[in-house]
C-alpha cells in the first residue's frame, strides 16, 4: 500500500540535492503535493519549471531552517491558514570544509549544527500540532553515513548527524506507537553540499563512491512507504554500517588511511 500517495509534503532543503530529487519523485510518481523549504529563490523557480505541467504541486517558502524563530513564524502561518501537512522530511543539511575539528571557528560550527541538527528540532517542535490533525502522519530525518562511522576532516558535520541519528532513535520510541517516524543514513552523494568546499574535487575516487542522487531519493521514498524506520542507503554507507558495528576501531583507521594516502585536493587540510 502506497500510503504517501496524494499526501502533503513539507522537505527542508528542497531546492537542490536529495531533497530537490524526493520533491521530484513525490510529485511525479506519488501524486504528493510538496511544500519546499530552502533560502534560493531561482533554485526553487528552476525546480518549478522542472516540475513542468505538475507544477502546481509545488509551493515554496524561503528561510533559514536554522533559527528558531523562523519556524515559528512559518507554523502560525499554517495554523492559521488551516494548510494540512501529513509528512515532514527534514533533509536541509550543510558539509563544512574538510578540515581538522579544533581548526573550525564557532561560528561554523553553530552553523553547522543549526541546520543539521538543531532544524530537525525546531521543525518537528513546530509542526507537531499540524501533523497531528493528519489521519497518517509521518516524519522522516536524514541524517548520514557519517553519523554511522566518522570521517577524520568531518568531525562537526558527523556530530551533527550523529545527534539527529540518536535524537530521531528516541523520537521513534517517543512518537513511533503515533505515527510513522524514520531516519535514513545515505552514503556519499555529489551533490551541491560540497559547495563549501575549499576545492571542489574531480577524482575518480570520488566519482566511484558517489551514488546517484536520483536513485537515493527513489530507494528512501520505497524505504517509507514501506514505513521503515532506519534506512542505510547505498553500498559505502552500507560499509560503514557493518564496519561500525563489528570492527568500530579499525574501520576508522581504514577510512583515516584510504583519506591521507589520497591525492584529492579536498583533503589537504586533513592529510598531515
Amino acid at each position: 500500500m502506497d500510503w504517501i500517495y496524494g499526501k502533503t509534503v513539507l522537505i527542508t532543503g528542497a531546492s537542490s540535492g536529495l531533497g530537490r530529487a524526493m520533491t521530484v519523485r513525490l510529485i511525479k510518481e506519488h501524486n504528493c503535493k510538496v511544500i519546499g523549504i530552502g533560502q534560493s529563490e531561482p533554485k526553487m523557480k528552476s525546480l518549478i519549471d522542472e516540475l513542468s505541467y505538475q507544477k502546481d504541486a509545488f509551493t515554496y517558502q524561503l528561510f533559514d531552517v536554522g533559527v528558531k524563530k523562523n519556524w515559528e513564524i512559518f507554523s502560525e502561518k499554517i495554523l492559521a491558514n488551516n494548510i494540512n501537512i501529513d509528512i515532514l522530511i527534514n533533509n536541509a543539511g550543510i558539509l563544512l570544509p574538510f578540515d581538522k575539528s579544533y581548526n573550525y571557528s564557532e561560528e561554523a560550527v553553530e552553523k553547522c549544527m543549526n541546520t543539521n541538527f538543531n532544524s530537525c528540532r525546531y521543525a518537528i517542535n513546530s509542526m507537531l500540532p499540524v501533523l497531528r490533525k493528519s489521519t497518517m502522519p509521518g516524519i522522516l530525518n536524514i541524517s548520514s553515513s557519517d553519523a554511522l562511522a566518522p570521517i577524520i576532516g568531518t568531525g562537526i558535520y558527523s556530530a551533527s548527524k550523529a545527534a539527529l541519528k540518536a535524537y530521531s532513535e528516541v523520537l521513534i520510541a517517543e512518537l513511533g506507537r503515533e505515527m510513522y517516524i524514520g531516519y535514513a543514513c545515505p552514503g556519499f552523494m555529489k551533490t551541491d553540499i560540497f559547495r563549501h568546499q575549499y576545492v571542489i574535487s574531480q577524482s575518480s575516487l570520488i566519482n566511484m563512491f558517489s551514488a546517484n542522487v536520483d536513485k537515493v531519493a527513489g530507494k528512501i521514498i520505497k524505504k517509507i512507504i514501506r514505513q521503515k524506520s532506519r534506512i542505510i542507503v547505498g553500498k559505502d554507507a552500507k560499509f560503514m554500517n557493518f564496519t561500525s558495528k563489528f570492527f568500530p576501531v579499525l574501520g576508522l583507521k581504514l577510512y583515516e588511511q584510504v583519506i591521507k594516502s589520497s591525492k584529492i585536493k579536498m583533503f589537504d587540510n586533513v592529510r598531515y
